[in-house]
């Protein structure tokens, strides 16, 4: 055998060694994923609140940020219950941002949210929260 094909044969072991082990970590989130969903799921039957895995429509319910910005929202692991008869909602909302390099690079970023909505008995105004800016000089 020779040295280029020997090259040629480690560069393909490489590529499928890579794969392989890119598989194995999708398979290991996507079990954690389905892991804590039963659990979410278990946690609200035991008190008699609704869970919905995946609800589209939660990603338009609302306006402003964070649910204006990005591309690839997401709204899952909804829990609908109540509290000593007060309703509530939560979920975990997702969305993805892009960053183009000068180098002509793209990277991906995902931000994670938990979303939580109470229902009051009486008129509220609008409120939101977001994380803390800080003014320097």
């Amino acid at each position: 055998m020779s040295a280029n094909s020997v090259q040629t044969v480690g560069a393909y072991l490489l590529v499928v060694i890579v794969g392989a082990l890119l598989l194995f970590g999708a398979y290991l989130r996507f079990r954690d994923e389905q892991t804590r969903a039963r659990r979410i799921q278990a946690f609200c039957a035991r008190r008699s609140w609704r869970y919905v895995s995946k609800d589209p429509a939660l990603v338009t319910r609302w306006h402003g940020k964070p649910f204006d910005v990005g591309s690839g929202r997401s709204a899952r692991n909804a829990i609908i219950g109540d509290v000593d008869g007060i309703r509530f909602l939560t979920f975990d909302y997702t969305y993805t941002t892009a960053d183009y390099s000068g180098t002509g690079v793209e990277s991906h970023t995902t931000h994670p949210f938990v979303v939580t909505a109470v229902g009051v008995p009486v008129p509220f105004p609008r409120c939101r929260c977001s994380p803390r800016q800080s003014h320097h000089g």
